[in-house]
């Protein structure tokens, strides 16, 4: 789980179950990541004060550096955020199942050598980043 340090400090937790009780950032395009979150953080039922929905999850980032509340997200994707210290990750040690993406080519589609380069290029970086 993601804040921003200003958020934090105005807003502060020492349990998992004090999160529900602030404003928390979800995103459309990854449903039950606080569901997700909570049953990884021990949590049964899911009273949530207040919820900022976004689209897709560049807009739910911004949200987060911007201190609308506590936010669920993918790290690998906002190093450069959490290095530069416009997020912190809080509850560390809470930690969800990654999502599972697809490559799809339709039927009938010859596969050029671009293609499979592209594909091979694709699962590497993809394996790499967890």
């Amino acid at each position: 789980m993601l804040a921003s340090p200003g958020f934090i400090s105005c807003h502060p937790v020492s349990v998992p179950q004090d999160v529900l009780s602030e404003a928390c950032i979800e995103t459309l395009t990854r449903p039950r990541s606080w569901t997700k979150w909570c049953e990884a953080a021990g949590i049964k039922h899911v009273p949530r004060s207040s919820v900022h929905r976004f689209d897709h999850f560049y807009v739910t980032a911004e949200a987060i550096k911007a201190g609308l509340g506590f936010g669920i997200g993918p790290v690998n994707l906002l190093q450069n955020s959490l290095q530069k210290g416009d997020i912190q990750i809080v509850f560390p040690d809470i930690i969800t199942d990654a999502y599972c993406y697809y490559a799809l080519t339709p039927v009938g589609v010859q596969k050029t050598v671009a293609h499979r380069a592209f594909e091979s290029w694709l699962f590497s970086t993809g394996n790499a980043a967890g």
